[in-house]
């Protein structure tokens, strides 16, 4: 019999059907991880129009205070109980949560783009096959619970990276920014296939608070995004300098 994923490719043509069907999942299951797609694209078009206000000085500018409003944003969607009567609060606290998100990426996104305008549109197609395909691992994978035990790595991992920020502060390392910024793009995807099968799992024993599982991906899906922008705008950068360097020899 052949494996759902197969069933992906049908006489060498992608199907579509087939990735829509979510094969190995129960019916409540699929219509679960619907919503939290569904939740998670309006979240992420949300952050981007808060880049585009950002870039164009529409309304606010990102700093410290979206930041702190981002934050705000976020611990007051966190600290509601998921009931229906508090849903359409849960939803507005989570927009803006994503649209000051948009409009702190903002200035980063702009500076980018003054390196080269083509590292925008790459960044966004790494950042979805990135997320795509990990999604499609942990959805398609034989055990829906074969990668919870990298939540304990994971965990490790972000703490490790926090460290090394800290310590870099003072000593200013390219090598260990470097280090940290693949380390954080290597911990983020693997977040992905984490939190989908974490997600999965808790549809599973009855959890349905949609708006919290799209949350968590959108957290994951921005991480992706910020550090694919910084290693191709730095990569750039480093080509350019190596022209330079070439040409006065």
């Amino acid at each position: 019999m052949a494996s759902p994923l197969s069933n992906l490719f049908s006489e060498n043509h992608f199907s579509w059907q087939a990735l829509s069907s979510f094969a190995p999942l129960q019916p409540r299951i699929k219509r679960h991880l619907l919503q939290v797609y569904q939740t998670l694209a309006l979240m992420v078009s949300v952050a981007a129009l808060g880049v585009y206000c950002d870039m164009h000085r529409f309304l606010l500018r990102g700093g410290s205070f979206t930041q702190l409003a981002s934050a705000l944003s976020f611990l007051g969607f966190m600290s509601f109980t998921p009931t229906k009567e508090n849903e359409s609060t849960r939803k507005t606290l989570l927009f803006a949560f994503s649209f000051f998100q948009g409009l702190s990426l903002g200035p980063l996104v702009e500076i980018v783009g003054y390196v080269s305008s083509s590292i925008l549109p790459q960044a966004v197609i790494s950042t979805a096959l990135i997320f795509g395909s990990f999604t499609l691992a942990a959805i398609y994978s034989k055990n829906q619970r074969g990668y919870l035990f990298l939540g304990g790595f994971l965990l490790s991992a972000l703490s490790s990276m926090m460290c090394l920020s800290f310590f870099n502060i003072f000593l200013g390392s390219r090598m260990l920014f470097s280090f940290e910024l693949y380390l954080g793009l290597l911990v983020f995807s693997l977040f992905v296939l984490y939190d989908t099968q974490l997600i999965i799992h808790r549809a599973t024993i009855g959890s349905g608070d949609h708006l919290n599982h799209a949350a968590d991906l959108f957290v994951d899906v921005v991480a992706i995004f910020v550090r694919i922008l910084i290693i191709l705008s730095k990569n750039k950068e480093e080509r350019k300098e190596g022209k330079r360097s070439s040409r006065r020899r």
